[in-house]
């Protein structure tokens, strides 16, 4: 992204790293844990997906978060992309 796009990186590319570790963790952690509740094969595959478009539209990625109402501000927070997506702009994009 630092080459291609030529967005600064002005932190440190290790916690760059250890940031998106954490967000594939937690997602398994979200992931492993919708298909341990769900009753089929079929129902975790359309929870799975349910969570992936509430990442996508809830995270902060197109709207920033501070656009949200109450409930939808609960949802936005309970996804742990939404706290990798703050924590990469804040590495990225702010100087320390």
């Amino acid at each position: 992204m630092t080459r291609v796009l030529a967005v600064p990186l002005l932190g440190s590319p290790f916690l760059c790293w250890g940031t998106l570790a954490l967000l594939v963790f937690a997602s398994r952690g979200v992931r492993l844990t919708i298909s341990l509740l769900s009753a089929s094969q079929e129902n975790t595959v359309q929870l799975t997906l349910l969570l992936l478009l509430a990442s996508v539209f809830f995270s902060g990625f197109f709207l920033p978060v501070t656009v949200f109402q109450t409930p939808a501000t609960e949802v936005t927070f309970a996804l742990p992309v939404t706290h990798a997506i703050i924590a990469l702009q804040d590495m990225m994009l702010r100087e320390r």
